[in-house]
């Protein structure tokens, strides 16, 4: 008997939630960088060392929006899925997922 894969709604599949977590990391830094200098960051790269130890993974991508104080991240999906593109409010760490093909 074959055995089925799992399927998880959208960002909530092991490395999603692996993903959602570090950028939530990444998002409380963005938010005391821009506290202290007064304007988000142009690359996590800035935020180290001074508010993150290190850049994140770089398939992670994590990058504010400026017109709408937006952060985002995608990653894929084994086959036969797609990818998943998460995004928050820099302001309110809450990650809303959406799956693609």
């Amino acid at each position: 008997m074959a055995a089925c894969a799992a399927t998880y709604p959208a960002g909530e599949d092991p490395k999603g939630v692996k993903l959602k977590s570090e950028a939530s990391e990444v998002l409380v830094a963005v938010r005391k960088f821009a506290a202290r200098h007064r304007y988000y960051p142009r690359s996590a790269a800035e935020m180290v060392p001074e508010f993150l130890a290190a850049a994140p993974e770089v398939e992670m991508r994590i990058s504010p929006s400026y017109a709408y104080g937006l952060a985002f991240f995608e990653y894929g999906l084994p086959w036969p899925s797609g990818r998943v593109s998460c995004r928050s409010f820099i302001e309110v760490t809450k990650w809303v997922c959406t799956e693609y093909k």
